[in-house]
């Protein structure tokens, strides 16, 4: 990676569940992923009740969309 904000554009998928969904569909089409690991917490710095919240939206309004 160059900088950060190469990494963002390129390695990061964040914002609401129909952002994810579309930086998913990306990933796929871009480099043929068939699946994705999540680190919803990275440095434990988010508060439990948002890291929980992310995780409902995720299995509500995201993973239905890879059905």
């Amino acid at each position: 990676m160059k900088n950060y904000d190469e990494f963002l554009r390129t390695r990061v998928v964040y914002g609401t569940p129909k952002t994810v969904v579309e930086r998913f569909r990306e990933f796929e089409q871009r480099m043929g992923l068939s699946g994705f690991i999540l680190d919803i917490n990275y440095g434990g710095q988010i508060p439990q009740d948002r890291v929980m919240n992310s995780v409902r939206l995720l299995a509500e309004e995201v993973a239905p969309a890879f059905r």
